[in-house]
């Protein structure tokens, strides 16, 4: 078969590499028998979300009080879904429910407040060095550099509300919290470098944040269900030549405009202009929900980074005008928004980018689809992952490969035959194993995600790429026909490699090569605690 002599060719030009590590050799091995597989894509197709109307956060429908949209309200309170579960979810807490003040003396580093992205270890995308406040400072000189207003200007970009931007660490919503009643330095509720009307002001200023004046920020679901490649642009304003992208102007928007202007309350409704509601082909049906009100020939116009730069155009209230769309509602008031039953690799490489310096690891894109040379041979490429355009079946159910869905969804390989299997109060908790953020302990294999040893050796039909019956059998024939098993005797060689198998993850191989952003990255070793409780 053409393909078997395919295979063999590059077995042998791969074998014939005398300085290769088992490593090198044994990550090839599966590239090349993965680019052989046969498998179906499934596009990630967005589904008609069933009509809604959309509220504002005293319940009341947009159209008549021409307010921001509350996620709380209209999904939540005046929807179907349990909001204050799904808002707890391990990507909304960051570690607030685990916050408090002595945590880091009790770690040794005693700035921190908590073990995750909330007063823990700060942005991964580079060096980070601001603190979040304590809930309780004894002075000005104990308050940090950011009380939690300033940590939602600083972080927006990577979290959706809910959870911390929304409750303090006593799981209190910060607007509904009587300003009177606040402790003076409490890391809530007072900010550095903002006075008391939440501008700008200087770093040696400490100030109680206005939270009534700002309102907190909701969960903004769309941030992971909305399709960004479908976003578009409405206002005549912004589809000027050389305009940036729909998404750019959503994301500028949200956290430039809306959350670093202190509008937080207004920071869902941002996405709202640019999501497409037309669920067809026909590009004459395209609509958003509303257009915020703004001026680019304004001399206060703000320079977010996406041209034309624009001034948001305020109401009497001092809040950003909005112009809903009457026409994008049926006639009860209702819309139909097309959103993705799961996240695509955009919505999550849109803030895992940190893993890029992390781990080496740049997502499913079409930049992680490995190429090959004349003769079928992988092009050397960091950014390629082994694992994209494969299938993987479970429970029945077969799926892509495309994002990061595969290995830590829970419902990801629920049948969609029916329409049984829609869980209004899903669990937003993702499939987690024991990673080196001391975070959500309780989440640890409970269950485990799709892990190396599961998919590749314990599963009910476990994918070993060689045709070997076992990992142990796979990695122990190519070890032996690189050399690496010469001197050792015929009846040790099973022993010697299940060894290694015991003591070394599966993740501990192939990451040491990687690359971060075009330069090579030196991994750091640890030995962590497996689901059965073992230390590889």
């Amino acid at each position: 078969m053409k393909t078997e002599v395919l295979t063999r060719l590059a077995l042998n030009r791969i074998s014939s590499k005398n300085n290769c590590s088992k490593t090198y050799l044994f990550s090839k091995l599966i590239m090349i028998f993965s680019l052989l597989l046969t498998g179906f894509e499934l596009q990630a197709e967005t589904v008609l979300h069933p009509a809604i109307p959309i509220l504002d956060e005293q319940g009341v429908h947009v159209l008549d009080s021409g307010k921001n949209y509350s996620a709380r309200m209209t999904c939540g309170t005046g929807g179907c879904h349990d909001y204050d579960s799904i808002t707890s979810a391990f990507h909304f807490d960051m570690g607030s429910s685990e916050a408090r003040d002595d945590y880091g003396k009790n770690h040794g580093v005693s700035t921190l407040v908590s073990p995750g992205y909330f007063g823990g270890y700060n942005c991964m995308g580079s060096s980070n060095p601001d603190t979040l406040a304590k809930k309780s400072n004894a002075s000005e000189t104990d308050f940090n550099d950011k009380g939690v207003a300033g940590w939602i200007q600083r972080c927006s970009g990577c979290h959706m509300g809910g959870g911390w931007m929304e409750k303090d660490r006593n799981g209190i919503r910060y607007d509904q919290t009587d300003p009177a009643t606040v402790a003076h330095l409490d890391g809530d509720y007072f900010n550095r470098g903002t006075d008391e009307n939440n501008q700008p002001a200087s770093i040696d200023t400490i100030k109680q944040w206005d939270w009534k004046k700002s309102g907190v920020v909701e969960a903004d679901c769309f941030l992971c269900h909305a399709d960004f490649t479908a976003l578009i642009k409405t206002d005549p304003q912004l589809t000027v030549a050389n305009s940036d992208d729909a998404f750019d102007h959503a994301d500028d928007l949200r956290n430039t405009m809306l959350i670093d202007g202190g509008y937080f309350n207004y920071a869902g409704t941002a996405i709202l202009e640019f999501l497409n509601l037309n669920n067809t082909a026909d590009p004459a049906k395209n609509k958003t929900l509303l257009n915020f009100d703004r001026d680019t020939a304004s001399e206060d116009a703000v320079h977010t980074g996406s041209d034309p730069s624009y001034a948001l155009n305020l109401n009497a209230n001092g809040k950003p005008a909005l112009n809903w769309n009457v026409n994008a509602f049926d006639e009860k008031g209702k819309v139909e928004i097309p959103m993705l039953r799961f996240p695509e690799n955009e919505n999550c490489m849109n803030c895992h980018s940190t893993s890029n310096s992390r781990r080496g690891f740049y997502g499913f894109g079409e930049d992680a689809t490995p190429t090959l040379d004349e003769d079928g041979i992988p092009i050397e490429d960091y950014k390629d992952d082994v694992h994209k355009g494969l299938t993987w079946t479970e429970d029945g159910e077969t799926r892509p490969i495309e994002n990061c869905n595969s290995c830590h969804s829970r419902n990801y390989y629920k049948a969609l035959s029916n329409t049984n299997n829609v869980d209004l109060d899903a669990n937003h908790n993702f499939l987690k194993g024991n990673s080196d953020m001391d975070l959500r302990n309780d989440l640890d294999y409970n269950p485990n995600a799709l892990s190396c040893e599961y998919c590749h050796d314990t599963a009910e039909t476990p994918a070993i790429p060689s045709g070997q019956d076992s990992m142990l059998n796979a990695h122990l024939e190519i070890w032996k026909a690189n050399g690496d098993m010469l001197g050792y005797t015929a009846d040790s060689l099973s022993r010697i490699t299940q060894t290694h198998l015991d003591g070394v993850s599966c993740q501990a191989c192939p990451i040491t090569e990687q690359v971060a952003r075009g330069r090579s990255m030196p991994i750091m070793f640890r030995y962590r605690q497996e689901e059965g409780g073992k230390l590889k």
